[in-house]
């Protein structure tokens, strides 16, 4: 959340939370604005867990995806984008990224010139 926040606070973006902590893991609340204020606003509900390196995003179906992406969802989730606008950014980012099966193959040189 540490991240979040920190990242919320350099693109001049508001973000509340409250957690709720369950035996292995915390339950996240996210909200974008102030209800306490009186503002209308959109929010979401993730859970991380010390048994699993992915996030479970609730939003509203269950996905799982790595810190990054989920910093990028919840900016993107912040500033207007639906949940299926998000998933299908962080889904395609997914699939445009190198996979090691896909890099080119580099030629070894031999350095003792045998």
């Amino acid at each position: 959340m540490e991240a979040a926040r920190r990242l919320f606070m350099s693109e001049g973006l508001r973000l509340f939370t409250c957690l709720e902590p369950f035996e292995h893991g915390c339950m996240v609340h996210v909200d974008f604005f102030d209800e306490e204020a009186g503002e209308d606003g959109d929010g979401l509900t993730f859970t991380v867990s010390a048994r699993d390196t992915c996030i479970e995003v609730l939003d509203p179906h269950d996905r799982h995806m790595q810190e990054p992406e989920l910093l990028e969802y919840l900016i993107m989730r912040a500033r207007g984008a639906t949940p299926r606008q998000a998933i299908a950014a962080v889904e395609g980012a997914r699939l445009r990224r190198s996979r090691w099966w896909q890099r080119p193959m580099l030629r070894r040189s031999n350095a003792s010139g045998v």
